[in-house]
């Protein structure tokens, strides 16, 4: 509403200049009547808004010349001239206010709404603009590519185009139906956020409940306030729907923020893009929105009246212009700093308490000038407003509260970095969830490691050590202060099992226990706080022997990552969009060194890519993509381009090799032309033809079958160059993965991955995703399946139980197991993941940059 006040008042400013005329010798000739949008009889008068008032009004600011002759003659032809007035005032009275504003604000719609509205939008996102890119320089830039952030910036930016646009509308159809519809915004973020975010859907919805309340009900009260202080129009159809458009625009702007927000902030410093640099991005796509809209709707008019000098002279209309534009910045700013501190249900919540909140502040700073008139800004006088107010205090505490208490509880999954991207208030727990490895390996990181390479899982098991150990620290950290929790019996059987494994003493030790003859005891003179400390540092550092997954590197590309293969070495090579492809030594104490760029696949057809990676004997390094080449790499160096695929078949991108596989020796790819191939010795040895559509994903079994998934969803067994078997898939197969023996594992369109034999037999299916599985890797007991909706799932190779989900947030293309059971994972965001159970390979704590004016909570 600021910006549309904000136009009438420039329009009139302009307008009013014309009694320049009067000024000019005509005043003896002329008489000049003034309309406009926001008239009234009289401006100290108190009470209900008067129908009369409308008299005076028009649908934009307009000036009447009359000759003064004209007027006399109408005067005298015309009887009982001198009651026209107090005639048209008892008229509209007697319609009543719901008439007069219900068709003023039809006409104030149609006509444009002083043809402004649109123009100071366009004018307010460039000036902001350009402020937050002035700080961008300031602050400094990321080192991420221009066309990522770019990319994350457009659906924010025109999301909050359409907010821009669909608020004027449905003001101005009825400002009853969109003030009450603000609650609906809430409803909109909490649906497209649980439809769209991965991690939402894993939390509860209880802990929200009360803050939604409070704040739900605050904002109806302020908002049924201000509709019985001075609002205009009606409800209806149209203004409802354009109120829900509006509400659910803001809410697809708040949650895709929240991605955005989440995907470009890395694991350092140099790699996070900063909030403000983020805002300039979305303001930048949003300029480029609004300009040529203002133009197209509003022409070039209201540019030229704000370019003349006789604007700039009026110190009102210079000082509102100037308050819009740092009010445009600061709410976009604050905006992105809120979506990348919190999660999108509690910044929903956070915005909907401090918007109103905000204009409350206006109200008492503004108080009793002529810009609180201007602005339409109301003082809350009567207890709607004041209980109003009291709801949303009570709701902003109530959030704040919430943002600590949704936690995962001791002994459950610890939260992974990517989780801990939901709370910015975590920051210290995500250091002591984290960075277990820190400049010196503490005795609980220590006795971590113990458990973990000293015993076997079935000694583990066995004993319920890890079990014990939970219960023993989870009663010490609930109760520190406690005699019976300070004190364990070593005659308890189960006890004495958990302590026989290889580190569990000097665990409980890290936590404060000293051993005496027959029991284990923390030291009467030890403070309960320090008690409880170090026994939540042993709790955290006992979560990574359970096997969980954390994040341990995150590696960048110029584009999406599809491929990724890991190296006997320790090291790593992955694909991208770009064809190029970046292979990494081992990591040191510094993480991954700088990589080495390969640099042989080329642009065909109008496309680029690296499609597929896979590693031979010998360290040799086979890669394939959309260009239908298929390179041998030794030491960086290309040694040989097998070529065949596509060749002399007609049709589209037939040329592209979309899988490779190895068997060590033999290598195998599958590719669009609907081919399977199998090369020995840099030679194609055989082509295997037997698909009706493009082959995404080939395996080799160790009984020397090979194995093809296709987009006609079957799975073709191969021996010896013959296809020996078919087997229905029920859906286009994404990815194959050999097991142990003649078993297969499939993923497919439908999201399920499915257990085959060499028989034919599904031995088992699972679905782990509502679309693709577009990926699958297997290390030991346990088979990796990466989504197109951002997470990977561990499975068992038994029975394909789920063991452990990861929220990588864009689609996992590729994955590939280290021998030390890590796991690295290529994103369609254009990263590579590393994801470890090591404590001293977890990633450290990851560097946020000053946040909103909400940061220093």
């Amino acid at each position: 509403m600021l910006q549309v006040r904000l136009s009438l008042w420039l329009a009139y400013r302009a307008l009013i200049s014309t009694t320049a005329l009067a000024s000019s010798g005509f005043a003896e000739l002329l008489q000049i009547v003034l309309f406009h949008p926001a008239a009234v009889h009289s401006v100290y008068a108190e009470g209900p808004p008067d129908p009369a008032d409308f008299t005076i009004r028009a649908p934009f600011p307009t000036v009447h010349l009359l000759r003064e002759a004209d007027v006399m003659k109408a005067v005298t032809s015309y009887p009982d001239t001198a009651q026209i007035p107090a005639r048209n005032k008892a008229k509209l009275r007697s319609r009543g206010l719901a008439f007069c504003e219900e068709r003023w604000s039809v006409a104030f719609y149609r006509h444009g709404h002083g043809r402004m509205k649109n123009t100071v939008s366009a004018i307010d996102t460039i000036f902001a603009c350009l402020f937050l890119g002035l700080l961008r320089l300031a602050t400094g830039i990321s080192d991420r590519p221009m066309w990522e952030k770019l990319r994350w910036a457009i659906p924010p930016g025109v999301f909050v185009f359409l907010v821009i646009t669909l608020s004027t509308w449905a003001n101005f159809l009825s400002y009853q139906s969109f003030a009450l519809s603000a609650p609906s915004e809430l409803i909109f973020v909490w649906i497209f956020a649980r439809l769209l975010q991965p991690q939402e859907r894993r939390r509860p919805c209880y802990p929200d409940l009360p803050p939604v309340v409070a704040t739900t009900l605050g904002t109806v009260l302020l908002s049924l306030a201000e509709i019985s202080g001075d609002g205009h129009g009606a409800h209806g159809v149209e203004a409802l729907g354009a109120a829900l458009l509006c509400r659910a625009a803001s809410a697809l702007m708040m949650v895709s923020l929240r991605s955005s927000c989440v995907v470009l902030e890395g694991v350092s410093k140099k790699d996070t893009v900063s909030v403000v640099e983020i805002a300039y991005w979305k303001m930048l796509v949003t300029s480029c929105l609004c300009l040529p809209y203002a133009f197209l709707t509003e022409g070039l008019s209201p540019w030229r009246s704000m370019g003349s000098t006789a604007f700039w002279a009026d110190q009102s209309s210079a000082l509102l212009l100037s308050g819009s534009v740092l009010i445009t910045m600061g709410f976009q700013w604050s905006t992105v700093g809120l979506n990348r501190s919190f999660r999108s249900p509690l910044c929903a919540l956070l915005e909907s308490t401090l918007k109103p909140l905000t204009a409350c502040a206006l109200v008492l700073v503004l108080a009793d000038s002529p810009y609180q008139k201007i602005l339409g800004l109301k003082q809350p006088k009567n207890a709607t407003d004041i209980v109003g107010l009291c709801c949303l205090l009570l709701g902003l505490l109530l959030n704040l509260l919430t943002c600590k208490s949704v936690k995962d509880a001791p002994g459950e999954r610890p939260l992974t970095p990517l989780d801990f991207m939901d709370d910015a208030m975590e920051d210290d727990d995500l250091a002591a969830a984290m960075a277990m490895s820190m400049e010196v390996e503490g005795p609980a990181a220590k006795a971590v490691r113990q458990l973990r390479e000293k015993n076997s899982e079935a000694q583990l098991a066995e004993a319920s050590s890890i079990q014990v150990l939970s219960t023993l620290l989870g009663n010490l950290v609930k109760s520190p202060s406690e005699e019976k929790y300070r004190r364990v019996k070593l005659s308890n059987k189960k006890i004495s099992m958990a302590l026989s494994c290889a580190g569990a003493e000097e665990l409980l030790g890290a936590a404060g226990f000293a051993k005496t003859e027959d029991q284990l005891e923390v030291p009467s003179d030890s403070p309960p706080e320090k008690v409880k400390a170090d026994a939540e540092a042993a709790l955290e550092a006992l979560s990574f022997v359970k096997g969980h997954m954390v994040l341990s590197a995150q590696l960048r590309a110029e584009g999406e990552v599809r491929c990724v293969t890991t190296l006997a070495s320790g090291g790593l090579a992955f694909g991208s969009m770009d064809n190029l492809i970046r292979v990494y030594g081992a990591p040191g104490s510094g993480g991954f060194s700088q990589p080495r760029i390969l640099s042989g696949h080329q642009r065909r057809a109008g496309v680029d890519g690296v499609l597929a990676l896979v590693v031979m004997e010998g360290d040799q390094l086979v890669s394939a993509g959309r260009d239908g080449r298929i390179i041998v790499w030794k030491d960086g160096v290309e040694v040989a381009d097998l070529k065949g695929h596509g060749e002399g078949i007609q049709g589209t991108n037939v040329h592209v090799v979309s899988s490779l596989a190895t068997d060590g020796r033999s290598l195998i790819s599958g590719g669009w032309d609907k081919t399977v191939r199998l090369w020995e010795n840099q030679s194609q040895k055989f082509v295997m033809a037997g698909h009706d559509i493009a082959v995404n994903a080939v395996a080799g079994l160790s009984n020397g079958d090979i194995v093809s998934g296709s987009g006609d969803q079957s799975i073709g067994i191969w021996r010896n160059g013959q296809k020996v078997m078919t087997l229905q898939a029920k859906q286009v197969v994404r990815a194959l993965c050999a097991l142990d023996g003649s078993r297969v594992a499939a993923g497919s369109n439908d999201g399920f991955v499915r257990l085959w034999d060499a028989s034919g037999k599904m031995l088992a299916e699972r679905q782990v995703a509502q679309s693709y599985v577009l990926s699958l890797s297997r290390h030991g007991p346990e088979l990796a399946a990466g989504c197109s909706e951002g997470q990977v799932v561990i499975l068992s190779t038994e029975g394909l139980q789920v063991k452990e989900e990861l929220q990588v947030l864009a689609e996992a293309y590729g994955l590939s197991f280290f021998p030390n059971g890590d796991l690295a994972v290529a994103c369609g965001d254009g990263s590579c993941t590393v994801w470890t159970r090591s404590a001293q390979r977890a990633a450290g704590k990851v560097e946020r940059p000053w946040v909103g004016f909400l940061g220093g909570f």
